[in-house]
């Protein structure tokens, strides 16, 4: 019975490191993972860096244009940074939300520069605890839904009469799903959802499988309950099949074909349990967060089709 003992309080002590493992992992941004970083389906070597340096050119075209510093105040204290992008002619404005542990400009640099040419101003938010935002925690959506809301209560005070547009990639697209489900101001009018996931559990659960070849039980729901104690909430709060439930802003819901960290399954599911209006955009070839980048045209297309058809609604 000892042994028995001695090897059930050593499997638990292991349970629990490596759940704090996992909650430091997916969620404390100033932490760095051990061992060799799985890289994401990106094509191959010679093709990603040639996109990597399409990107940098991007970044250096979109500094060069006109810009400000803007700031708000996140309901828990944080100082949350975004870079303004105007452009000469503007018929609407897109609020554009990075990916996991991103920031706005080295995400969002390529599809800004196309709206700003096709008459937008341009937000780039950075969320918390990424680029120039403060903060340590990242939420999956849970709090930066919350901070969405209050970036876009400041645009919409200071661009009353132009239709708003939300952009988001990865969890940047959850981000903005998961603010459906919050007081909005009326001229938002549609949101891209590029990649998003269905919730942090989800999510969670599919990078635990892929990454570390582990089932969800017992680590995801330790690191949960290691989340509700440093952080406050329940990692299967922030979940979109709740922030559906009674939003009908419209969305177009764009996911790369060959995407291997958020599933297209997961993609499709959202655009099936959406009950508003919605489109679907799948690009074939595309990896994680690279339908722009993999066919501009159909996703060009696809955007300015989608402001034309619900900016005056």
């Amino acid at each position: 019975m000892k042994y028995i003992a001695l090897i059930f309080i050593l499997l638990l002590i292991v349970a629990i490191g490596g759940s704090y493992y996992m909650f430091c992992f997916a969620c404390d941004n100033q932490f760095r993972p051990i061992g060799k970083k799985k890289r994401l389906n990106m094509g191959n070597k010679s093709a990603f860096d040639k996109l990597r340096e399409e990107l940098k050119c991007e970044r250096e075209v979109l500094l060069a244009r006109p810009h400000e510093d803007v700031s708000i105040t996140s309901a828990d204290g944080l100082k949350l940074h975004g870079d303004f992008f105007p452009c000469e002619n503007p018929e609407r404005i897109v609020v554009c939300v990075h990916g996991y542990k991103g920031f706005g400009i080295k995400d969002m640099a390529m599809v800004a520069n196309f709206y700003l040419d096709n008459n937008c101003h341009v937000l780039l938010i950075d969320q918390r605890a990424c680029g120039k935002s403060e903060g340590r925690y990242i939420t999956f959506g849970m709090k930066e839904s919350l901070d969405l809301a209050r970036w876009l209560d400041m645009v919409d005070e200071r661009f009353f009469k132009l239709p708003i547009f939300i952009d988001g990639v990865s969890m940047g697209a959850t981000t903005a799903m998961l603010a459906l489900g919050l007081a909005l101001p009326k001229n938002v009018r549609g949101v891209i959802s590029d990649c998003g996931f269905t919730s942090q559990w989800d999510i969670c659960k599919h990078i635990l499988k892929r990454n570390f070849h582990l089932p969800a039980f017992p680590v995801l729901y330790i690191t949960n309950l290691i989340c509700r104690i440093k952080l406050g909430y329940d990692m299967r709060t922030p979940d979109t099949r709740r922030a559906f439930e009674n939003a009908r802003v419209p969305i177009v819901f764009v996911h790369g074909a060959e995407d291997d960290f958020v599933p297209v399954e997961m993609g499709r599911y959202n655009y099936g349990i959406y009950k508003g209006e919605k489109d679907w955009l799948c690009v074939e070839g595309a990896g994680h967060g690279l339908s722009y980048t993999t066919d501009k045209q159909k996703c060009q297309q696809g955007l300015l089709s989608f402001f034309r058809k619900y900016e005056n609604m």
